[in-house]
């Protein structure tokens, strides 16, 4: 079984392998159950601002979403990633389209896994963990 499924609903390139390798980092740091697995969904402003609205009653677009799957322990859920955030954030931070799509595809597997950032001490925690898997997948 593959643990990512990637299904991509735009054009643009995705950085399949560096996803692969934060999973497999996240799941070593958090010591996961081997089978787990997740689905990331790559789709249109338009789409995510639908899901936004209709799921989190908040209007507009943003850059991430995760779904939690509580039927099935295996299947942890999905993470929907909207791409052209994902080039726009590049864009201001000034670094590539691979690393903010890595950057919003492990910050919304942290959700997935129960991780949230509404309070400093949560979103210190959180911040950690996303630097330490960030490093560990651009390590040489």
């Amino acid at each position: 079984m593959v643990a990512v499924e990637v299904i991509k609903k735009v054009k643009g390139r995705l950085p399949r392998q560096r996803i692969h390798k934060a999973f497999l980092a996240v799941r070593r740091r958090l010591q996961l159950n081997r089978r787990q697995h997740l689905t990331v969904v790559v789709v249109s402003p338009r789409e995510i601002q639908e899901l936004n609205q209709t799921y989190r009653h908040k209007p507009g677009v943003t850059d991430v979403l995760s779904f939690t799957d509580f039927d099935d322990p295996d299947y942890l859920g999905d993470v929907v990633i909207c791409y052209d955030r994902v080039r726009r954030q590049a864009k201001e931070k000034s670094h590539s389209t691979e690393r903010e799509f890595v950057i919003l595809f492990i910050h919304g597997l942290l959700h997935l896994l129960g991780y949230d950032h509404e309070k400093d001490a949560e979103a210190e925690v959180m911040e950690g963990i996303e630097k330490q898997i960030l490093s560990t997948v651009y390590k040489q």
